[in-house]
């Protein structure tokens, strides 16, 4: 992972599975404390937080260096050569979009609404989608992330840019590039 490089041309940073598992568990504990409308959404949002906290111990995660904008891009390989592992790594962030497109988390008073959508994108690997979030505080754009999944010899792939401005279809060139060439089997 560290031959590839972000968009920044630096080499992405290999984050451990403690560090990774640790900031999931952050992310875990302050959804299990907020108020998340549609009500069902809640346990779509602390199961994927622990499902992510559990596949984060054997995925290989980097991060790349922040652009002038605070803007950065993460990237996870985790094991996609089991139906276990296809579900938890790739098929649970998919399905809920059907019923958690728009949530509301109200966190210590602070109420934030994410907009999860579907995007156009190139088939890369056997399978793979491309979600863009928008999260809006008091209705006003504040956080944008990007991100491509892909499936494929017997791994997953997900890539996310994640920024305080607007993201385009060349960040999404770049994050499908990114995801086909982390599927390409070692040595290729």
């Amino acid at each position: 992972m560290t031959a590839l490089t972000d968009a920044l041309g630096d080499p992405f940073q290999l984050v451990s599975a403690e560090q990774a598992a640790a900031g999931l568990e952050i992310v875990q504990s302050a959804m299990e404390g907020a108020d998340i409308q549609p009500a069902e959404c809640k346990d779509h949002a602390t199961g994927n937080a622990a499902a992510s906290a559990d596949l984060a111990a054997g995925a290989v995660s980097g991060v790349g260096a922040a652009d002038s904008s605070g803007g950065y891009l993460a990237v996870v390989v985790m094991d996609g050569s089991t139906e276990d592992a296809v579900q938890q790594g790739f098929n649970v962030s998919r399905e809920a979009l059907e019923k958690c497109a728009e949530v509301t988390a109200t966190i210590q008073g602070n109420t934030i609404t994410s907009i999860t959508e579907e995007v156009p994108l190139d088939l890369i690997g056997e399978e793979s989608f491309a979600l863009r979030v928008t999260q809006e505080l008091g209705g006003q754009p504040v956080f944008h992330n990007l991100s491509v999944t892909a499936r494929g010899n017997g791994v997953i792939a997900n890539v996310q840019a994640m920024s305080q401005g607007e993201l385009d279809g060349v960040t999404q060139d770049l994050l499908a590039d990114l995801s086909a060439k982390l599927l390409e089997p070692a040595g290729s």
